[in-house]
């Protein structure tokens, strides 16, 4: 279970972090449907967590894990710009 829920948590991040207009991975952003699927991906994962965990580390793992997605992710899509050849910020 939270093998699915840590899936769900990254993916969720992923869909966040690629429909807001200044991520670097894509060309273009992704639309607002993907923000919304983030939203609710992160929240099941929220909930997954919370049955085989007592709440507090429940609480302490989801934000853990959320923070460190939000935080790989644009220093992977700078990284990855710079790969490519191109200026980014």
């Amino acid at each position: 279970m939270a093998i699915v829920a840590t899936l769900l948590m990254v993916v969720g991040s992923c869909c966040l972090y690629l429909s807001s207009p200044k991520q670097l991975w894509c060309q273009r952003h992704w639309p607002l449907f993907a923000r919304l699927a983030g939203i609710l991906l992160l929240a099941v994962s929220f909930i997954l967590y919370w049955g085989p965990y007592q709440p507090v580390v429940a609480i302490a793992i989801w934000f853990t894990g959320a923070m460190c997605a939000f935080v790989v992710l644009p220093y992977s899509g700078a990284a990855l710009q710079i790969r490519r050849g191109q200026r980014h910020g």
